[in-house]
């Protein structure tokens, strides 16, 4: 284990399992995505947490916040094929 980071893999809620390992944690980092269930998600888990919480940009090169400020920009430029 390089690093000191362990992988941990869970049969739950992607909510319920968040909290259950973030009980001891000083942050949280999430995956900062545009669909409307991941941001469902993101809102419940801010309300719930006992500790600061990060959205990283993880599936694109370019950060959306610097191509644009709409939040929905990339998911349009990827359903019609943008380039």
């Amino acid at each position: 284990m390089k690093g000191g980071v362990k992988f941990v893999l869970r049969k739950n809620t992607f909510i319920d399992v968040c909290l259950e390992l973030s009980k001891d944690a000083a942050i949280v980092i999430i995956g900062k995505n545009c669909l409307r269930t991941q941001r469902i998600w993101r809102e419940e888990i801010v309300k719930k947490v006992n500790c600061s919480v990060y959205r990283v940009e993880s599936d694109v090169v370019v950060p959306t916040d610097v191509v644009s400020k709409n939040r929905y920009i990339m998911p349009i430029f990827i359903e019609r094929g943008y380039k």
